[in-house]
């Protein structure tokens, strides 16, 4: 008997919210709204909540308008400061990262934020909406959402731009080390490199997908996910054609500026400097040249040039030099016209 309820207990401890589960200090409540509740260690990590609690309430109305619904369960927001406050605040047995500054739990509608490591990262609140996303995003379905699709979409939510991930990206495209998104799909990598590299491409990708027709294709997606349809039927839906069309789409958009990055950022800099050095001059040259012909338009000259004294036949030679270099060039030859390409979707 005493076997049975002790299976029992556990049984309860285990269905039990989070935040009856978790040991840890002590925790203010800051704020709440609606099913949203911001708490906070007393001292330094309040203070923090509270310079968070003014914008709580534009973040999730800003999720409501993307998403197309409330938060559906209760979410707890826990803010502590420092590395051992934020594992103190985590559930039993899933101890965050050591590296994060903010770390989401979709399936126990629980955030920590270690303020000051997010402060230290940039913007404490920009990581907040970030793992809200991933909260939001949580709550959408029970369907399974590829993990480069939530790491993705939470950055574009919080609005975060890094040029460290640019970088990584820039670098991927210049050496043809992109990951298959299949392959993401698959197994999130360990390595260092090719973690910081899955990070940067899933960030690009939904970006590229938030601006597929002016962002109704994503819009849609979140419609059908909302509704409880698998993943990739979908995306199938939603933007008329299978993930790998999408992402052969995305990756001919990083053939344009972003694959010059390595240039500026891998000691080639010097050579694009360079290079802007030598267009410079040459703006400069054609400046002269273009002064040195206007002064020799003005100078008096007789009608019959069999009259011109030496110095006066050596600057007209000058100036029809001058002046023929400085010639525009022909226009070019009219060719057949050509229908415009079919504007995509």
């Amino acid at each position: 008997m005493r076997r049975l309820v002790t299976w029992f207990a556990l049984a309860l401890l285990a269905l039990a919210p989070a935040s009856v589960r978790a040991e840890g200090p002590p925790l203010v409540e800051v704020t709440r709204l609606g099913e949203v509740s911001l708490r906070a260690t007393s001292g330094a990590g309040e203070g923090h909540a509270r310079r968070i609690a003014p914008k709580l309430g534009a973040d999730l109305a800003a999720l409501q308008a993307l998403l197309g619904q409330p938060l559906q369960r209760p979410v707890e927001i826990r803010v502590g400061v420092g590395r051992e406050q934020l594992r103190a605040l985590a559930p039993p047995g899933r101890p965050p990262p050591t590296w994060a500054a903010g770390v989401a739990y979709p399936d126990l509608g629980l955030v920590l934020l270690d303020a000051a490591a997010a402060e230290r990262q940039g913007e404490a609140h920009a990581v907040l909406r970030h793992e809200l996303a991933h909260v939001a995003l949580g709550q959408l379905g029970e369907g399974r959402v590829p993990r480069w699709f939530t790491e993705g979409f939470a950055v574009v939510v919080a609005g975060e731009v890094s040029l460290t991930r640019t970088t990584v990206l820039a670098r991927a495209v210049a050496t043809r080390s992109l990951i298959e998104l299949d392959d993401l799909e698959r197994g999130w990598p360990n390595g260092p490199g090719e973690v910081e590299l899955a990070y940067a491409q899933s960030a690009s990708v939904v970006s590229h997908l938030a601006g597929v027709q002016d962002g109704r294709a994503l819009q849609r997606l979140l419609g059908e996910l909302r509704a409880g349809a698998e993943f990739h039927d979908a995306f199938r839906a939603s933007f008329g054609a299978p993930v790998a069309v999408e992402e052969l789409e995305w990756r001919r958009s990083l053939q344009g500026p972003v694959a010059l990055l390595p240039l500026f950022v891998d000691g080639g800099w010097l050579w694009v400097v360079a290079a802007l050095l030598a267009v410079l001059a040459a703006v400069r040259s054609r400046q002269q040249l273009d002064r040195r012909i206007s002064e020799m338009e003005d100078l008096p000259l007789p009608d019959d040039p069999g009259a011109l004294t030496p110095v006066e036949q050596e600057r007209l030679a000058q100036f029809q030099l001058l002046a023929g270099l400085h010639a525009p060039a022909p226009p070019p030859m009219a060719g057949p016209m050509l229908p415009p390409e079919e504007e995509r979707r």
